[in-house]
């Protein structure tokens, strides 16, 4: 399964918590292993059963750089969760002062039209001309 809900995130996130600590080394020609921070054996592959890579990627992947991956992700999905409220609010207050300056009482969606020619807009439209133009800039 690949859930990536937040508490799915967390799920994995507990997990690490409990495994060996990071960060782990890998070495070995003939069979290669994995070990962690205090030299306690982690896996060992034999070289023609497992690539090279899969022992790099184990070691690369300790339980300290999951827990930190999984702490960003969920800070950036807070991070995001603001940056939209502000954005609702901002778009509301534009709207409302727009439509109070016009004395539009009814506002309706407005398609494909540039951002400073919006008229009739309601906050969703706004919102919704605003992500389009920094869309298109980016």
């Amino acid at each position: 399964m690949n859930d990536r809900s937040n508490e799915a995130l967390l799920a994995r996130r507990a997990i690490a918590e409990k495994a060996a600590p990071g960060p782990w080394a890998m070495g070995g020609k003939t069979s290669l292993w994995v070990k962690d921070s205090e030299g306690t054996g982690i896996c060992t592959m034999l070289t023609r059963d497992s690539p090279r890579n899969t022992a790099i990627h184990i070691a690369a992947n300790s339980p300290d750089v999951v827990m930190a991956h999984i702490d960003e992700i969920l800070r950036l999905r807070t991070e995001v969760q603001r940056l939209n409220k502000e954005a609702d609010y901002l778009a509301g207050v534009i709207a409302a002062a727009y439509c109070a300056q016009e004395n539009v009482m009814n506002c309706e969606k407005t398609e494909d039209l540039p951002l400073h020619k919006l008229r009739d807009a309601c906050a969703s439209c706004w919102r919704e001309a605003a992500r389009k133009a920094v869309e298109e800039t980016a």
